[in-house]
């Protein structure tokens, strides 16, 4: 019970406290009124409370009017349009200032200046024409800057000879200046003169070249140098074989136009009757499309150029002594393997593939 009465006087302190301010206004009130002396409308009771005011007194029209201080512009809905000020064609300023709610928001975000309305006797300056662009006089265009012939080279000393043919290479004039540049020139005349009658003829702008592999003593073929070129003249990077002769380094024009032309992806796209030989990495792969006859009797193989791009895969047969020499240096456990291959279409019922035979 003492204890149920102390938390209860306890609750009723806590309350007491609390409204401590509202209580003592309640207080004052009530002696306020009940003093015939004092109006309680004036009384602070912790909040802000004003006495009414009465209604202003009407007063008669001035004669005179004294200008008013300048103060900040107001906005009345019901308030009639104001008549636009006379504009001066020839001054700066050719709109009447807009108030603040009608005014477009500036682009740049920078507050306008204050509008003045020009006094018609003091003598304004036109403002500048908007900039037009004129173009330029014949004979007054700048020439663009020529891209620059000399490419950038990455080599070592004794590879030199080897990027001076390649350079010449590239700046034949014609396919027949090209010619004395190639490897097997006898050979290659028929096939490099049907090339450039239906391809472009002409130099080959490049910026780039870097040496890549300098085979001194290859196992097969003869020393050669591999780079990789580039520039405005090729779609992307392009790997190039110079190769050392009795008659000084020679270029693979095949190679060349081969990678330059993506002829193995070209081959892969339509079917031809004549078989083509491609220069290509080859890995072992699956193949789980239902476009070619009798596959459990067939080996997959992926083919890319050196330089990755796009793939082709091809197939050989089972059991064939192809199929064994290849079990035998490409199985699954070599992931790329550079090779020469020669591959051939096929056709049998509505199936068209092709073999590397």
């Amino acid at each position: 019970m003492m204890g149920a009465l102390l938390m209860a006087l306890l609750t009723i302190a806590g309350a007491s406290w609390f409204f401590q301010d509202q209580i003592k206004a309640a207080w004052r009130m009530h002696n306020m009124a009940n003093s015939p002396d004092q109006d309680p409308a004036t009384v602070n009771t912790g909040t802000r409370v004003t006495k009414p005011e009465e209604p202003p007194t009407k007063t008669p029209p001035q004669l005179t009017v004294k200008p008013a201080e300048p103060t900040a512009p107001t906005f009345n809905p019901e308030a009639p349009p104001r008549k636009a000020l006379p504009v001066n064609p020839d001054t700066s300023l050719s709109e009447t200032p807009s108030s603040p709610t009608t005014q477009p928001p500036s682009l740049l975000r920078n507050p306008s200046p204050p509008v003045m309305v020009p006094d018609p006797s003091v003598p304004t300056t036109k403002p500048p024409d908007p900039l037009v662009e004129v173009p330029p006089a014949p004979g007054t265009i700048p020439k663009a800057v020529p891209v620059p012939t000399e490419p950038t080279v990455k080599a070592t000393p004794e590879t030199q000879a080897a990027v001076e043919v390649l350079k010449k290479f590239f700046a034949a004039k014609t396919w027949r200046d090209r010619l004395k540049l190639v490897q097997l020139p006898d050979q290659l005349e028929p096939n490099m003169e049907e090339y450039y009658a239906s391809n472009p003829d002409g130099p080959i702008t490049i910026g780039h070249i870097e040496l890549l592999r300098h085979d001194k003593a290859p196992q097969q073929g003869v020393p050669h140098c591999v780079f990789e070129v580039s520039g405005p003249g090729l779609e992307g990077s392009l790997p190039i074989m110079v190769e050392d002769s009795k008659d000084g380094y020679k270029v693979d024009w095949l190679t060349f136009t081969e990678f330059k032309d993506k002829l193995l992806l070209k081959f892969g796209q339509a079917f031809t009757e004549r078989p083509a030989r491609f220069h290509v990495m080859v890995r072992r792969t699956h193949y789980f499309d239902d476009d070619v006859p009798q596959m459990d009797k067939k080996q997959c193989f992926e083919l890319q150029p050196p330089m990755p791009g796009f793939t082709v895969n091809v197939f050989a047969s089972k059991g064939t002594p192809l199929a064994k020499e290849l079990d035998r240096n490409l199985g699954w456990e070599v992931a790329n393997a550079a090779a020469i291959v020669e591959l051939q279409w096929r056709k049998q019922d509505n199936y068209q593939w092709i073999e590397l035979v």
